[in-house]
């Protein structure tokens, strides 16, 4: 079965009218870091189109799909992973506070799980991914044992954006966009700015529009270095939409990486009013 086939069977359950992003592309499979970076949806017309969003894939496509079963017709279940749930082990917590500097109190809010096996796929710490109204979208199983792949992210709701927001801040002015939940969770946890992981590096006007409504002063788009230029096209794509999102490099340390030395400056960067040191 080849990438076309695999989305006009996998997909074949969706509505006409209704679209899923953040999905993981069957062509490049998201690259060395597994982003989940297409889109896929029913046209009213029946037809199935999908598109991934990675610069170096070109995978697109619009055929007729008529498996949809209508809303009174039962359709068949997509296939459930099989995996137990439990609280992360302490060997492990310690491990990822090493990590990430994020503490175990913070990994409990933001509801940090484990299970022993994601159906046959290895040990995997589970991250909730949550939506800005605090509600649960969906979840990220990442392997720390060396597990292929690195990462599976599964969504609940069909149109739902798969970005994973703390807004621990309230009333906040600030926001920072990064690619991963590591990250994303260790800019939030002290409450001095808010935070929404991409899961990956896709930004569509879907996105964006779900960005602006929260209404932040202050946008800080901040994508590991290897994909800085790929900010300031974002940038300049969405100055109309959302002008207040500015672009901070990152150096060769990704957030989550980050020494407490660089953190702390990156913090207080990011926190005052030193806008004109931003790339635009």
């Amino acid at each position: 079965m080849d990438a076309r086939d695999d989305v006009l069977l996998s997909y074949s359950h969706l509505a006409p009218g209704t679209q899923m992003s953040g999905q993981l592309c069957p062509k490049c499979n998201g690259g060395s870091k597994h982003e989940t970076s297409m889109s896929v949806g029913r046209a009213e017309q029946g037809n199935i189109w999908w598109k991934c969003h990675r610069a170096s894939c070109s995978f697109v496509g619009n055929e007729k799909s008529s498996s949809y079963a209508g809303e009174h017709s039962p359709v068949e279940p997509k296939y459930q992973r099989v995996f137990a749930r439990e609280k992360i082990p302490l060997a492990l917590e310690e491990a990822l506070f090493q990590l990430y500097s994020i503490d175990g109190d913070t990994m409990d809010r933001a509801g940090w799980a484990y299970t022993p096996d994601y159906d046959g796929f290895g040990a995997r710490v589970i991250f909730p991914v949550f939506g800005p109204d605090g509600e649960i979208r969906g979840e990220q199983f990442r392997s720390y044992s060396g597990d292929a792949p690195k990462a599976f992210t599964t969504g609940y709701n069909v149109g739902e954006n798969l970005m994973c927001w703390y807004q621990y801040k309230k009333y906040g002015k600030t926001l920072v966009i990064v690619e991963d939940i590591p990250s994303a969770l260790r800019l939030a946890q002290d409450g001095k700015v808010n935070a929404v992981a991409l899961l990956g590096t896709v930004l569509n006007f879907d996105r964006i529009n779900e960005i602006k409504a929260q209404e932040y002063d202050r946008v800080w788009l901040c994508l590991d270095k290897d994909a800085t230029f790929q900010a300031i096209k974002y940038r300049l794509l969405f100055d109309d939409h959302l002008p207040q999102m500015l672009v901070k490099p990152l150096g060769n340390n990704d957030i989550k990486d980050m020494p407490y030395q660089e953190f702390n400056a990156f913090m207080k960067e990011i926190t005052t009013d030193a806008i004109s040191k931003a790339t635009a």
